[in-house]
């Protein structure tokens, strides 16, 4: 293909069946089914001219599943159970010069759940940010430190929604039920010093409850750490031997 040097297409279908029995609840019956199944793979993906100074290296994937699962609690429909799920899962990668990398991992996962009860409705969204780098150390510094300086950026963000009606009610409207936000990052600097490894790390962690009283909290954390790289013992393959 001309946009890609390596193109994978998977198509996959798949079922699974389970029959069993519970002394309390008699019979069950579970099926699932994925289908459809497709995952489509990309990989060092050419790169336009004018951007071939600053990309190296692109890859990426994706795809989409439906999961259809039902489930049977003895007799009558009553005891009966049933979900769909789609689920879109996301990857990328770019290498840039300079040692600059940068990665992507993205999910959705849809899903619809009914119950002799009522049913529910959630949606699940999934995103991770990663960038690595190795700067070069500071004039001052770099006679003393013996590796250059790594630094990694990451940020991971997940919303989980779901609504639900309730049939004995005859409420038919999806009420919110869920609504909530986390987030996480951390930047990271380390390098070698004189057989340790030492940096610094700034964290951020923050969760939101949008349904409700709307609760919510954050925190900032900045740390130092240090770690020796120590060689214990002697080496006796320079004495001849062991008498």
């Amino acid at each position: 293909f001309a946009f890609a040097k390596s193109l994978r297409l998977d198509v996959r279908y798949r079922t699974t069946d389970l029959d069993g029995f519970d002394l309390r609840g008699g019979q069950r019956l579970q099926n699932e089914r994925k289908w459809p199944s497709v995952t489509v793979t990309m990989r060092d993906v050419r790169i336009p001219k004018p951007l071939q100074k600053y990309v190296v290296n692109f890859s990426i994937d994706g795809g989409i599943d439906r999961v259809l699962t039902t489930n049977q609690y003895g007799v009558g429909e009553l005891q009966r159970r049933e979900a769909e799920r789609y689920e879109i899962p996301v990857n990328s990668s770019i290498s840039l010069q300079k040692a600059i990398s940068f990665v992507y991992a993205g999910k959705y996962t849809i899903g619809t759940y009914k119950e002799p009860t009522g049913r529910r409705e959630t949606l699940t969204g999934y995103h991770r940010f990663g960038l690595n780098s190795i700067l070069p150390a500071p004039l001052f510094l770099s006679s003393k430190l013996d590796d250059p300086v790594q630094a990694t950026l990451s940020f991971l963000q997940t919303t989980t929604t779901q609504c639900g009606s309730a049939s004995i009610l005859n409420i038919g409207t999806c009420t919110a039920q869920i609504e909530a936000t986390t987030r996480n990052g951390q930047f990271q600097l380390d390098t070698g010093l004189q057989e340790m490894r030492i940096g610094m790390r700034l964290d951020y962690n923050a969760r939101q409850n949008h349904v409700g009283t709307q609760t919510g909290t954050s925190e900032v954390r900045f740390s130092l750490f240090g770690q020796f790289n120590l060689t214990a013992g002697k080496d006796i393959s320079t004495l001849g031997g062991i008498r």
